[in-house]
């Protein structure tokens, strides 16, 4: 029996060979550009993919690009600077969080629970996906009572949202989540063209990220009803993710919604 090692495979194998030290990366962008190296070409479009003609991705870059820091001089401050903030009532190291992704394990082999334990041993909030790669007992079995987590929830199906109640208890009894984020942005997968051009090169091993982020589907319809529902259903800070218009988060502040997340990725 011949193991057959594909081209992609070997070109990984050697990039990963000759990784970088850690003390030689110096920036997010300096992350990107090796992990663009080392995933497989179909992983890394996914993860770095826009919709359509990427117009809203790259302003988002550019929205970025026009913040300027103007620090006054001469202030009698010393160098013990102080990061921590808290998120909904979570005392954290720093003011980020890691996102809710699927998708993790397509990177490593452990996925979400490499998040986990970096984001325990850094104090900062990690938001666990509803398409995570482990199965809720599974992932949580191991989670210290002190970590802070958040989790992410988006709605297949109408059945699924009448039936919401039996998540809620599961989340309610874990001692680490702090809040629920509900997408509000996933009316249907985006247009995502550079994605799907190169799963359509490499069919066969794309398969299962293709069954992920399947364009078309029908999600079920979520309203300002079926939030008021949630909410009056549950102990946990209820928070909306995928926001967009000012008016929206005006609303959602009068109907007792903690927070929100500003997002155009879906």
């Amino acid at each position: 029996f011949e193991n057959v090692v594909t081209e992609e495979e070997r070109r990984i194998a050697e990039k990963k060979a000759n990784l970088p030290p850690l003390s030689a990366i110096f920036s997010l962008s300096d992350f990107e550009k090796i992990a663009k190296e080392v995933l497989p070409r179909s992983t890394f479009a996914y993860y770095a993919t826009g919709s359509s003609d990427e117009f809203s991705i790259r302003e988002n870059h550019y929205a970025y690009s026009r913040i300027f820091f103007r620090p006054k001089i001469l202030q009698d401050v010393d160098y013990n600077v102080d990061t921590s903030t808290t998120f909904l009532g979570s005392k954290v190291d720093l003011p980020i969080y890691i996102t809710a992704f699927a998708g993790s394990r397509w990177a490593d082999p452990l996925g979400e629970k490499n998040l986990q334990y970096a984001a325990y041993d850094a104090n900062v909030m990690q938001m666990v996906p509803k398409q995570n790669s482990y199965p809720f007992d599974e992932f949580f079995e191991d989670v210290p009572e002190d970590q802070n987590h958040w989790c992410q929830y988006h709605f297949d199906t109408r059945d699924e949202m009448e039936e919401f109640i039996g998540s809620l208890k599961k989340y309610e009894a874990q001692p680490s989540v702090k809040g629920l984020f509900l997408n509000v942005d996933l009316a249907d997968i985006g247009n995502r063209e550079k994605d799907s051009r190169q799963r359509s090169r490499d069919i066969e091993g794309s398969k299962y990220l293709s069954s992920v982020v399947e364009s078309g589907k029908a999600y079920a319809t979520f309203t300002w009803k079926d939030l008021d529902r949630i909410m009056s259903l549950t102990t946990l800070p209820v928070c909306l993710k995928g926001v967009q218009r000012g008016e929206d988060v005006v609303l959602a502040a009068e109907k007792g919604v903690k927070a929100v997340v500003l997002s155009n990725h879906g």
